[in-house]
C-alpha cells in the first residue's frame, strides 16, 4: 500500500506541529509539495517521511514551520472554519428535510393517517415482541424466521419513531469522531 500524507503527518508532526496538522486535514497535498519544496526532496509522501528522518532535515522543517508560522496558522484556521461551515449546512439541511416531511404530511391532509399508521406498526411491533416474550416461540415455525420478523419489526418501530421525532444527528456525530479515533491494542 502506498504511503499517503495522512499516514506521514504524526512524523512531520514530532519536527513541525503546524505542518503535521495541514498534512493530515484536505490540503495535505499542497502543504506536501510545500514540505518538500522546503526540505529539497521529491513532493511524495515516502520522500518527505525519508527527509524528515534526517535531524538535518526536520531542523530545516522545524525552522520553515517558524518562518512561516502566520501563514500555517491561517491554513489550520481556515480548514477549522471549513469543516465547522460543512458541519452546519450539515445539520441545517437535516433540519430542513425532517421539517419539509412533516409540512407535506399537514399540507396534504396525511397527518392524521400517518399518526393512525404510526401508532399502528408500534403496536404490531410491540404487541409481537410481548406475545413472544410470555408465550414463547411457536413450535411450528423456525426460530430464525422469528428473529428475523422481530428484527424486521424492530426497524420498523425506529423508523416511525426517527420519523416523529426525528433521527439524532448526535449519533452521526459520534459515529464520525469513533472513526477518527485511534484503535484499542
Amino acid at each position: 500500500m502506498a504511503v499517503t500524507w495522512n499516514d506521514i503527518a504524526a512524523a512531520v508532526g514530532k519536527a513541525a506541529p503546524l505542518v503535521g496538522t495541514l498534512l493530515g486535514g484536505p490540503a495535505g497535498a499542497a502543504v506536501g509539495g510545500l514540505v518538500a519544496s522546503a526540505l529539497g526532496s521529491e513532493p511524495t509522501p515516502a520522500s518527505v517521511a525519508a527527509a524528515v528522518a534526517d535531524p538535518a532535515l526536520a531542523l530545516k522543517l522545524a525552522q520553515y514551520e517558524s518562518d512561516n508560522s502566520v501563514k500555517l496558522q491561517a491554513m489550520v484556521y481556515a480548514h477549522a472554519e471549513k469543516v465547522i461551515e460543512a458541519n452546519v449546512a450539515l445539520a441545517a439541511t437535516d433540519a430542513s428535510d425532517r421539517d419539509s416531511a412533516r409540512k407535506s404530511s399537514v399540507a396534504g391532509g396525511t397527518a392524521k393517517g400517518m399518526f393512525a399508521l404510526s401508532i399502528t406498526l408500534l403496536a404490531l411491533c410491540l404487541g409481537s415482541e410481548v406475545w413472544v416474550l410470555f408465550h414463547g416461540l411457536p413450535d411450528h415455525l423456525p426460530p430464525l424466521i422469528v428473529g428475523r420478523v422481530l428484527g424486521l419489526l424492530d426497524s420498523v418501530c425506529l423508523m416511525v419513531l426517527a420519523y416523529h421525532y426525528g433521527s439524532s444527528s448526535g449519533s452521526a456525530q459520534k459515529t464520525e469522531l469513533l472513526s477518527q479515533a485511534p484503535a484499542i491494542k
